[in-house]
């Protein structure tokens, strides 16, 4: 007897045919159904889309949008884009050094420069030149310089030197000139004598405009009146101001003249101008004085006397 068949248990072949057959004609189905259906659903959106189009207001009477809708339509920020914009933010533009790098270049040239400026060797102190005098005082203004050399010159204390070489009472004032870049120029301002005071060894002391005598030589120089003390007496450095006062007020083209200057410790004064002789007295009233002796030496006197300047006399 046999069993009836079922669809399970139907031969493998003919299911797979069947299938075959099956899926062909459904893709056939799908092939020619598919874009109708599509031309279909475009031309009725293309009607629903014109519809909605027409029924759209225009941008003028268009109504502003709702916080609502703002907030709907707010573009959302991703995590990752957050964590890409902060390390943009965070990293370096591309070509440029970090901030520290900059600084410490910055720095180590500033280092370099300073450097260079005042401890290397090109800026160290190499010539000394000295200016206002000569001869002697000149030899021992560079002789008290000398021992800068070497030294930075910007770093170089100068205070030091310039009070040595004013030590030296020929000298009235010196002052130091750094000249860049290796270079100090040494200004000395020398004493100008105005007497020239008689020494009893055969020597002359010179004395200059506030009254210091700073040298002794053989001979004053030309023009200068030599004072000579007193009989029995020592010339005082109140009787040395008084014959500067009288010299200094004479005119110029008789100071040079001036001779046989004295000038006892009572402040009288005596000396010759030329071949006359002029009493001169205390050391009041100078510049009237001095007017007097230029006046009276017109008439070629023997003697003027000017203690009394509101009644000269001359013989």
């Amino acid at each position: 007897m046999k069993r009836p068949s079922l669809p399970w248990s139907r031969p493998a072949q003919p299911a797979r045919r069947y299938a075959g057959t099956a899926n062909a004609s459904s893709r056939e189905h799908r092939e020619t159904a598919v874009p109708q259906a599509r031309s279909a659903r475009t031309a009725t959106l293309d009607r629903s889309g014109m519809s909605r189009l027409a029924d759209r207001p225009k941008p003028a009477d268009r109504p502003e949008p709702t916080t609502s809708t703002a907030r709907r339509f707010r573009p959302v920020t991703t995590r990752a884009a957050t964590a890409e914009r902060g390390t943009s933010r965070r990293m370096p533009p591309r070509g440029r050094l970090p901030r520290l790098v900059q600084i410490a270049i910055a720095l180590a040239v500033v280092l370099g420069l300073a450097w260079v400026v005042l401890l290397s060797p090109l800026t160290r102190i190499k010539h000394i030149r000295v200016d206002g005098v000569a001869g002697v005082v000149e030899d021992s203004a560079r002789a008290r310089a000398t021992g800068l050399r070497g030294q930075p010159l910007l770093l170089t204390r100068l205070g030091g030197v310039e009070a040595a070489i004013e030590q030296d009472r020929r000298v009235a004032g010196a002052s130091l000139e750094r000249r860049f870049p290796n270079s100090l120029i040494v200004h000395v301002a020398p004493r100008i004598p105005i007497i020239a005071f008689e020494k009893s060894e055969g020597q002359v002391e010179l004395v200059d405009i506030e009254g210091v005598r700073f040298e002794n030589v053989a001979a004053p120089p030309a023009g200068i009146a030599v004072v000579k003390p007193a009989a029995g007496e020592q010339t005082s450095d109140r009787a040395l101001r008084v014959a500067i006062d009288v010299v200094q007020a004479m005119p110029d083209q008789l100071r040079g003249t001036v001779t046989d200057l004295q000038v006892t410790n009572a402040e009288l004064v005596t000396f010759k101008v030329g071949a006359t002789s002029v009493v001169w007295g205390d050391a009041d009233r100078v510049e009237l004085k001095a007017k007097l002796v230029s006046i009276l030496l017109q008439q070629n006197p023997k003697t003027i006397d000017i203690s009394a300047p509101d009644t000269p006399v001359t013989t």
